[in-house]
């Protein structure tokens, strides 16, 4: 009786002649900071090892076309893009080639090269319910993650190198969820940040990532930079180094600057200066609106992501990354600061610090202590803090230079800071 009541809906459902499930219809969105126009997306099968594998379009009922073509494709517009891969759900490889981006700094679009540059690996389209997908510089990072993790040994299954690797990354970068309500692969950037919910969360972090290429262009003579490059330059150094952010990967062409905390501290530093500070910020983000997202960025290290004896290898040889990350307001007295210090590669906590810690100079003699700053209050972390400039130190100069140490004596770069 139950078979009399099947075969009927199986009948409605796929026909009376053809019982074939419905087409996979994949649609996603290809974004760096800003959304990748005109890039090839294509769809492989996936490898043992995580390798893309031709897709035979025969083999799998795929509408092609290009009877040359072994994949199916489709160039984005906007970043959109809409394949049909016909009765193949999964597992399968997206790879994209080329295609065009216009970074926040950006005057024009820039080519990106035909070299794969962005990938993401879905298990069982249907089964793990997807409507859409996002392909960023996160899901390329978590991709080469679990291929290095895969090739360590870590995982002997490249499916699940790829779940624990997305899971790493997306609790790296605070977007994690248990119930997929948001994901690195499944959440849409705004590429708006006036709120902090987790499409705005996801921008953050893409902006930031394009702060370092900024950064980086600005430091070196290495040409024309994007976030995708800087996603490329840590998929390397996973890669080269048995899936440790350890900063040695080949210190050539566009890797140069890359260090252990480029995916840590180093996005808090760059996004704070070359966005947040810059002409660039449109939206008139101030620092407070994210400051604390912001300092569990800079604070982030996954064990699974960085050397074991990170910190023990470094207690006597590196200084505090500090970077001042806004004026928050002043007076005729004093100009408050938000001061973030990274402290814990040393050991040793800045809230612990003596008063010579930090210390406020004139840049025309930065020999010449003026005053110690004043520690306002702490933050949540200890790195985030608010210091008071007395104003009396600036005289005729609009520029304050602010020195950092800790207990060791070792450090931070000279910071300066335009009072207005």
């Amino acid at each position: 009786m139950r078979w009399l009541l099947v075969v009927p809906m199986l009948v409605a459902m796929f026909g009376a002649c053809d019982l074939k499930p419905p087409p996979t219809i994949i649609r996603g969105y290809l974004v760096g900071s800003q959304p990748i126009d005109g890039a090839t997306v294509k769809v492989f099968e996936l490898g043992e090892n995580g390798e893309p594998v031709d897709l035979i379009p025969d083999k799998h009922g795929i509408p092609n076309s290009d009877k040359d073509s072994r994949f199916p494709a489709a160039v984005t517009v906007n970043g959109e893009f809409e394949i049909n891969v016909g009765d193949f759900s999964g597992p399968f490889v997206l790879q994209a080639t080329g295609g065009k981006i216009q970074e926040f700094w950006h005057e024009a679009p820039r080519f990106l090269p035909e070299d794969p540059h962005t990938h993401i690996v879905i298990k069982d389209w249907y089964a793990e319910d997807y409507e859409t997908i996002t392909m960023s510089p996160l899901t390329e990072i978590a991709y080469q993650l679990a291929r290095a993790r895969h090739q360590n040994g870590s995982e002997s299954d490249f499916l699940q190198s790829m779940v624990e690797s997305t899971r790493i990354i997306e609790e790296h970068v605070h977007m994690y969820s248990e119930q997929w309500l948001y994901s690195i692969s499944r959440t849409r950037p705004s590429h708006r940040m006036k709120n902090s919910k987790p499409e705005d969360r996801y921008s953050v972090v893409l902006y930031a990532l394009a702060s370092v290429a900024r950064k980086w262009e600005s430091d070196l003579t290495i040409g024309p930079m994007t976030s995708l490059d800087v996603s490329a330059c840590l998929g390397q150094d996973l890669l080269s180094s048995r899936a440790r952010l350890d900063g040695q990967v080949a210190a050539a062409g566009k890797c140069r600057k890359l260090d252990m905390h480029t995916f840590s501290a180093g996005m808090v530093q760059s996004i704070s200066i070359e966005y947040l500070r810059s002409e660039y910020n449109t939206q008139n983000i101030e620092f407070w609106q994210y400051g604390e997202f912001l300092g569990l960025l800079a604070e982030s290290h996954q064990s699974e992501l960085w050397p074991i004896d990170r910190v023990p290898a470094s207690l006597d040889i590196e200084p505090p990354v500090a970077v001042v990350l806004e004026v928050r307001e002043q007076s005729s007295d004093q100009a408050i600061i938000d001061l973030y210090v990274q402290d814990d590669v040393t050991g040793i906590s800045m809230r612990h610090a003596t008063q010579k810690g930090v210390q406020a100079y004139i840049p025309d003699n930065p020999l010449l202590p003026k005053a110690t700053v004043e520690f306002r209050d702490f933050w949540e972390r200890d790195y985030l803090f608010t210091i008071s400039v007395p104003m009396r130190l600036l005289g005729n100069s609009r520029t304050v230079a602010i020195d950092v140490r800790d207990q060791r004596d070792n450090r931070a770069e000279l910071i300066f800071v335009e009072i207005d």
